[in-house]
């Protein structure tokens, strides 16, 4: 039987150009137990992701799964969380700061959920 595998898109194109934090959409991944997060960090500055979680479709009362990440200027980088290291939360979603407002460029993100 072929896994299903489910995308979504939770940051399109951000043009990010402040220090601030910004967080993306919400994936419901309610039904896959292994979760891959993917960023491209087309800006030019470095970002920090952390990810987050929570048991409702919702960031209050949102926790963070694991550790913050850097992704250098105009590089990509994905994390794989699986229930056996990371607990197990339905709802996903990830917040990017940057260390210096960017001048040019734009984010992507991608949730990608499989069994």
């Amino acid at each position: 039987m072929p896994t299903e595998i489910v995308e979504e898109q939770v940051f399109t194109d951000e043009e990010i150009r402040d220090a601030a934090a910004h967080n993306s959409a919400i994936a419901n991944m309610a039904r896959y137990k292994i979760i891959t997060i993917f960023v491209d960090n087309g800006l030019d500055t470095q970002t920090s992701v952390q990810i987050k979680a929570n048991r409702t479709n919702s960031a209050t009362g949102s926790v963070d799964v694991g550790t913050a990440f850097s992704i250098a200027a105009s590089d990509r980088e994905a994390r794989t969380m699986d229930p056996e290291t990371t607990g197990y939360l339905p709802y996903i979603w990830i917040e990017v700061t940057c260390a210096v407002a960017p001048s040019s460029g734009s984010l992507n993100a991608f949730i990608i959920g499989r069994n």
